[in-house]
């Protein structure tokens, strides 16, 4: 597959706003594929805080597995007074096996007394990039088991900027 376009997201935090005593932590669900070589997960507060937050994280194993599709990590984010976004790297192993669409996790656990969390789960959707579609019972026909399948998944609208935004996933 080639892409034309590529085209990327960026998150402009919300350090422009009013510090809050209580910050809200959340994450979001990503989308990589495992030619990446790493998916990062975005780890946001909802406002400045006016102290340092921290929260801790781990991954968890979807149908992905932390021994050969990603490598297990765990640690704590700090977020100093005015800092509204860290990111967790998660390194993917880009291996040359044909696979199904995977998912890995990043779980968020204990934040600071000064901090909540909203959302403490995102899942990573990893793609492989392997995989042909073939005639894998050698009857001359590529059957519809044999044929890719396209995912449409996350629609997310923004109704003050009129677009809309989803992922569409190939699973072979």
């Amino acid at each position: 597959m080639v892409v034309a376009d590529k085209v990327g997201t960026a998150f402009i935090g919300g350090n422009d706003q009013s510090p809050m005593s209580t910050p809200t932590l959340s994450v979001s669900d990503i989308l990589v594929s495992e030619a990446d070589g790493y998916a990062e997960f975005v780890v946001r507060l909802n406002a400045p805080a006016t102290a340092n937050v921290s929260v801790q994280y781990n991954t968890d194993a979807g149908t992905a597995s932390s021994v050969t599709d990603y490598t297990s990590l765990s640690g704590t984010l700090n977020f100093a007074p005015g800092v509204t976004t860290q990111t967790v790297r998660v390194a993917l192993d880009d291996d040359s096996s044909a696979e199904l669409v995977e998912s890995m996790f990043l779980k968020l656990y204990n934040p600071s007394t000064n901090a909540r969390i909203a959302n403490n789960y995102a899942q990573a959707t990893i793609v492989d990039d392997d995989t042909i579609v073939t005639d894998t019972n050698s009857n001359g026909v590529v059957d519809p088991a044999e044929k890719a399948n396209l995912i449409v998944r996350d629609v997310k609208k923004k109704k003050k900027v009129g677009t809309a935004t989803f992922d569409l996933i190939l699973n072979k």
